[in-house]
């Protein structure tokens, strides 16, 4: 059996959740047997088709939004024949062309030719519906100053084009990194030489003056990686190598481009301190707009040791003040974790981030570069690789997950980070006129609980005007409190509401019209609507803030995902 996906209408089994969402099925049988399932592998919906012409066009309605695995089963009188597994993503509605600015970016190779060369019109509309205002490439030095010192060459280059105008269309924003080498100075290697150093920033202006909608570029790349320092031993090399192109890059850019934010640093995760010591005591500060560097622990709260080693060392050569910080590159392959455990982590790994003063954040990568499940390099993706058994372009648990980040906390701007209950991590954003609060238990279930007594204690009551709080949480397990669901329901205070809480450690969300001073209320919205019930001075405050909840939302509302990568 093959299977053509998607259908042409849409990006690669990824839809709005408005789409009619169909898939055309191409096989020798006479019947077809199709099931979906949710992150957590509970069927959604099954059934069976019957086959016509060697064609069966599968229309899917799973009724929220969310990843799913779907299977494929094709049959010959009644028996099987053949067997295939893809995926498929619901995301909400999202304009993009309205978002000026955003924390959320993604790292494509979608700017060059070599062996891992990527398609941008297979990619950039992909990172439109992920909801991502920044892709972050390179247009390398190497492809455009090609031949001929001093000669720039774009025109015999359609890949760059390609790119820089499929960025444009699908209302994104280039990210873009300037480097690396040039066979026509320094033989090749890291440009030391002040011909060099001079002919590297003359590129970077060409690419600006080429491509005007580019507002932010990064010099060079991990200066400290044997990578991108070739031709350099020492970190000292290095560190001498590393300042006297941003130096030069600056000085020659900044006064023609004033607008277009020049960043710095860059920095991988080899370098030792003294390294990055050297560079604040050269007066690399002096030359730059912002600060990026990239990091990869492996426990996604891990990050804030990255974070503050960075934040400290630039605190302790700028009188205790910071710049703009940019974690540039992050992410987690499957070598070393599952697909699932990759969604949860991507979530937490963001907010954990942006909950530590970082600016932007940009996750390494958007497609997979290989097909081989135990690439360590080649499974960073949220996408799969067009080449992979499971589809081409279709999207991996950390799609969504990425996905309902960037729709949830878009233009919000962390607040602060509330001590709830020991292993409860709590983040409070703010937008517009609403509170977001991102929770989640990583210990999960078998470990974490919480009284409902010590909730309460955390709530203070008091309406305000009418705004609307939020709480989200990721992609762990859900919160459970199962409370009834009849509509009339008034009750006192009673040993229901009194047991502990477990925490299956995910991300879920409540909205909520009505101001309240402070609430950490862990509660699962239930799709109840109308409830009208009178108040009683014996209800518990977490229970009139379900009554809240329930009265805040219209049937045509936005409903909670059962999925945790996609829960809008």
């Amino acid at each position: 059996m093959r299977q053509h996906l998607p259908s042409s209408k849409h990006n690669r089994n990824i839809f709005y959740e408005n789409d009619t969402k169909s898939f055309k099925i191409n096989t020798d049988g006479d019947s077809i047997d199709w099931a979906y399932s949710d992150y957590w592998d509970n069927t959604v919906k099954s059934g069976s088709q019957a086959v016509s012409g060697g064609t069966v066009l599968l229309t899917v309605n799973p009724g929220k939004k969310g990843w799913f695995k779907l299977v494929i089963t094709a049959k010959q009188n009644g028996n099987v024949i053949a067997s295939q597994e893809t995926s498929f993503a619901v995301v909400s509605n999202f304009d993009l062309s309205q978002v000026a600015d955003s924390h959320f970016s993604v790292q494509t190779h979608a700017a060059r030719t070599d062996l891992i060369a990527q398609d941008p019109a297979a990619l950039l509309p992909i990172a439109k519906k992920m909801g991502v205002k920044y892709v972050r490439d390179a247009l390398r030095w190497e492809y455009i100053e090609d031949t001929t010192k001093g000669v720039y060459n774009f025109k015999d280059k359609p890949f760059l084009e390609n790119f820089m105008s499929g960025v444009k269309a699908n209302d994104l924003k280039p990210y873009i990194t300037l480097a690396l080498y040039n066979n026509l100075y320094d033989e090749g290697n890291a440009p030391t030489s002040v011909e060099a150093r001079t002919a590297f920033a003359n590129y970077g202006k060409q690419v600006l003056a080429q491509y005007p909608q580019i507002g932010q570029v990064e010099i060079w790349n991990e200066p400290d990686i044997p990578t991108f320092g070739k031709g350099l031993t020492t970190e000292a090399e290095k560190a001498d190598f590393y300042f006297n192109l941003l130096k030069a890059s600056y000085e020659q850019i900044h006064p023609d481009y004033p607008n277009v934010k020049i960043t710095g640093f860059v920095f991988g995760d080899q370098g030792s301190d003294s390294f990055l010591e050297s560079l604040y005591q050269k007066g690399a500060l002096n030359y730059l707009s912002e600060y990026s560097f990239h990091a990869y622990p492996k426990n996604p709260e891990d990050i804030v040791t990255d974070i503050n080693r960075h934040r400290n060392i630039m605190k302790k050569y700028n009188n205790n003040q910071t710049i703009p910080m940019n974690l540039s590159e992050t992410g987690f392959t499957n070598y070393n974790f599952t697909e699932h455990v990759q969604a949860n982590y991507v979530a937490r790994r963001i907010v954990t981030a942006l909950a530590n003063g970082i600016q932007k954040i940009s996750i390494y990568n958007l497609q997979n570069k290989s097909t081989d499940p135990k690439d360590f390099e080649g499974t960073y993706g949220l996408i799969r690789n067009p080449g992979d058994a499971k589809g081409a372009y279709v999207p991996k648990p950390a799609f969504s997950a990425y996905a309902t980040m960037t729709r949830e906390l878009t233009g919000a701007d962390f607040q602060t980070t509330e001590n709830v209950a020991s292993g409860i991590y709590v983040h409070k954003f703010h937008k517009e006129m609403e509170d977001i609060r991102v929770m989640y238990a990583p210990t999960g279930a078998t470990s974490s609980y919480i009284p409902m007594a010590a909730l309460m204690s955390r709530i203070s009551w008091g309406i305000r005007k009418r705004i609307r709080r939020r709480m989200v949480m990721c992609d762990c397990g859900w919160m459970r409190t199962r409370f009834m669901s009849r509509v009339g329901w008034k009750l006192p205070i009673s040993k229901r509401f009194q047991r502990p809480l477990p925490i299956r450690s995910l991300y879920t969300m409540v909205t909520t019209r009505e101001a309240i001073r402070k609430s950490t209320e862990l509660v699962e919205r239930l799709p109840i609507n109308g409830w009208r019930l009178p108040y009683s001075k014996a209800m518990t405050a977490a229970y009139r803030e379900l009554l809240r909840i329930r009265r805040a939302h219209p049937p045509n509302g936005r409903r909670l995902s059962s999925s945790p990568d996609v829960i809008e």
